[in-house]
C-alpha cells in the first residue's frame, strides 16, 4: 500500500522504486465567475490494483468526498488542485510496473 503522501504501508511487500511516486498537481483558470465542480475516480484499468482515499486539495482546503460543488471560480491567474490517492495492491496482484489510471473532471456550473 502507497498513501496519498508516497509513503509504504506496514502491510506491504511492495518497494518503491528509488522511492519514486506520482502525485497529480494542476493548474486551473476560468474566464467567467461560476463555481466549478471537482471529481476524481479511478478508471480500475490495473487488475487488482486500486486506487483509493482519493483526495483533491483546492484553495488550501482537503476534500475526500467526491464530487464536491459550489467551490469558488480559480479566476484568470487560476488555483493550483493537487490530487492523491492510496494504491492498494490485491493479494493475488502480479509483480511488475503498475500504471492505473484516473479520472479528474473540472466543470464550471
Amino acid at each position: 500500500m502507497v498513501n496519498w503522501k508516497g509513503k509504504l504501508g506496514n502491510s506491504t511487500n511492495a518497494t518503491l522504486l528509488d522511492n519514486d511516486y506520482h502525485q497529480g498537481r494542476y493548474l486551473v483558470t476560468s474566464d467567467t465567475n461560476a463555481p466549478i465542480t471537482i471529481n476524481f475516480f479511478q478508471l480500475a484499468n490495473e487488475t487488482k490494483i486500486n486506487l483509493k482515499t482519493l483526495r483533491v486539495r483546492y484553495k488550501n482546503k482537503t476534500y475526500k468526498g467526491l464530487p464536491v460543488s459550489g467551490l469558488d471560480n480559480p479566476g484568470l491567474n487560476g488555483e493550483y488542485l493537487d490530487i492523491g490517492a492510496k494504491v492498494v495492491a490485491g493479494k493475488k496482484s502480479t509483480a511488475g510496473q503498475k500504471y492505473p489510471q484516473y479520472t479528474l473532471t473540472i466543470e464550471e456550473q
